[in-house]
């Protein structure tokens, strides 16, 4: 089963050694790259992604904004991250 990426990093070359790094891990695809959270939020609400690479620090919206977001859009409350980090 593949586990699809979804990457928001301003930085190009942090953008690409991160999607270099996951594609090459079997059985990960990169579905898309963006540089800020204002794109990444408009993909996300069409295409999931089953794993979010993100920039905490990004001008504009942080990567953690983006988090919350999508965890609110998937109807999770914030407390379900740490119960599945444990």
């Amino acid at each position: 089963m593949m586990t699809n990426v979804l990457i928001i990093e301003d930085d190009p070359m942090v953008a690409e050694l991160n999607r270099t790094f996951v594609e090459s891990i079997p059985n990960m695809n990169v579905i898309e790259s963006f540089r800020n959270v204002e794109e990444g939020k408009k993909y996300f609400r069409q295409k999931n992604a089953d794993l979010l690479l993100l920039d905490v620090y990004m001008p504009g919206e942080s990567g953690i904004h983006f988090f919350i977001l999508a965890e609110t859009a998937r109807k999770r409350y914030p407390s379900d991250l740490d119960n599945r980090c444990r």
